[in-house]
């Protein structure tokens, strides 16, 4: 089962019948991006350890129904609080706002 293929309804299945864990969807996507990104170059920030982390402690509460455990991606034009956000641009190169 590739796990980067599945639909997001296969994906919350997938974790509440406990056929992978949230932290199983991560590390898939985090190698896909490892893989894929050197020649796409869509991602100008990515945050390995907050996504390990995040996935264990969605894996703690998995009966709690929500998209919680399901790996995403923002646009690095919204502002994320203690996480690199440059808007693509070098005036913003080093930028971390204090605030979503």
């Amino acid at each position: 089962m590739n796990l980067n293929e599945l639909t997001l309804k296969q994906s919350l299945d997938g974790l509440k019948k406990r056929q992978f864990s949230a932290l199983d969807l991560t590390k898939a996507c985090l190698k896909q991006i490892q893989l894929e990104d050197p020649k796409l170059k869509a991602f100008i920030t990515v945050t390995e350890k907050l996504a390990f982390e995040d996935a264990a402690k969605a894996d703690q509460t998995r009966n709690k129904p929500s998209l919680n455990g399901i790996p995403f991606s923002v646009k690095d034009v919204f502002l994320t609080k203690g996480i690199k956000t440059t808007v693509a641009s070098k005036v913003l190169a080093d930028f971390i706002p204090p605030y979503d």
